[in-house]
């Protein structure tokens, strides 16, 4: 990837366009492009941040799911059992 597919911040690669949960596709801008737009440093920061976090729990071979009792998001293995550690301990104790 070209320097121009990083992130300004942290240098975290950039998708081409991300998907926002009841919306349409939004394109990312690219990096000589992020202040252009009027987005500030600390939300960069945190789009590079999410962007890096979703990209270890893909690469670790790890689904985000909603926990199966508060419907809260955890990491799990695929196809497992999706529980956050507080619902877990309740059901077992």
């Amino acid at each position: 990837m070209s320097d121009q597919n990083k992130g300004p911040i942290y240098g975290v690669d950039l998708p081409e366009f991300i998907q926002v949960p009841g919306s349409e596709r939004v394109e990312v801008p690219r990096n000589r492009e992020c202040y252009i737009d009027g987005l500030g440093e600390s939300l960069w920061a945190a789009l590079e941040a999410s962007l890096a976090l979703v990209a270890a729990i893909e690469r670790g071979g790890y689904d985000v799911s909603p926990c199966l009792t508060c419907q809260e998001l955890v990491v799990c293995i695929p196809d497992g059992l999706a529980m956050c550690e507080e619902c877990a301990e309740k059901a077992g104790g």
